[in-house]
């Protein structure tokens, strides 16, 4: 349930827009300095910006450039969130996808080790298939506090009750180099080296 999602935009332009949910279409798209707030049914609102967001053209059978910037607090204690995305985007009626995704993050608390953490997610293709209820996360990897992960997932069910299955790999890592990112004490050891 959302009570608000827009409050302020100072730049809106599209072109050709066509709402037919079988074919929909969405002509260079672009928003800029937007301001938001959603009121979920439970929990604190997120307050945020969008500072730019652009879609070149969206037309069923071709692919599209997608670029964006977004900033929002949320939570209770609040945390900044800034995500910054690219990606090529598809979408066939009820399938949509994005392929070659790159999204940067940085969350900022007082809550956080060190004030604040960065971390990148990147992705061969995420596809979404609204009809069949279907998810496919397929090469993605992940950097977060000097940890490197990789992940495939599928998901069916998605809308009507989620069920999640796939491959996490973490890559070789130092505790003691993690814990130091994440602003932790190191445990004490016999060999310091350790």
């Amino acid at each position: 349930e959302i009570a608000r999602v827009a409050d302020r935009v100072i730049e809106l332009s599209s072109g050709k827009i066509v709402t037919d949910p079988k074919a929909p279409q969405i002509g260079r798209l672009r928003l800029q300095d937007a301001e938001f707030s959603i009121t979920p049914r439970d929990g604190a609102p997120i307050l945020g910006d969008i500072p730019n967001f652009e879609i070149d053209q969206l037309v069923p059978g071709q692919e599209s450039p997608l670029k964006g910037r977004l900033t929002a607090r949320v939570g209770e204690p609040a945390m900044d969130v800034d995500v910054d995305l690219s990606a090529r985007a598809r979408m066939d009626g009820a399938k949509f996808s994005l392929a070659d995704l790159v999204t940067k993050l940085k969350l900022t608390s007082n809550e956080l080790p060190g004030g604040s953490q960065s971390g990148e997610l990147i992705a061969d293709a995420i596809h979404v298939d609204q009809d069949a209820q279907t998810l496919s996360l397929e090469g993605a990897r992940a950097t977060f506090a000097g940890l490197n992960v990789a992940l495939q997932a599928k998901g069916t069910k998605i809308m009507d009750g989620p069920q999640l299955s796939g491959r996490l790999e973490v890559a070789e890592f130092s505790p003691r180099d993690l814990f130091k990112a994440l602003a932790m004490e190191t445990p004490v050891t016999a060999d310091k080296d350790v």
